[in-house]
């Protein structure tokens, strides 16, 4: 077992322990590795999820479009009928 930093308050801290004993962070070696992780990792999540969100907001924008126009049309051919 070796030592790492809280990523919480910065105390040395065993790596198996369940808390620190200063701050009380649950499993500061798992949050250590999460705050740790590979910034182009998050990054790349980020922009998967942006695009993802966009197709979505694109796709819902695009079938509410057309059933507006299609109501406007089926409107406008209603009041010309005699």
């Amino acid at each position: 077992m070796s030592l790492i930093k809280c990523p919480e308050c910065g105390n040395e801290v065993s790596d198996g322990a369940a808390s620190c004993p200063k701050c009380g962070l649950k499993k500061p070696a798992q949050e250590a590795v999460l705050r740790d992780a590979d910034p182009v990792a998050k990054t790349a999540a980020g922009v998967f999820a942006t695009i993802g969100t966009g197709i979505v907001k694109i796709a819902c924008g695009s079938m509410f479009e057309n059933k507006i126009t299609k109501s406007i049309k089926h409107k406008s051919t209603e009041s010309l009928n005699f």
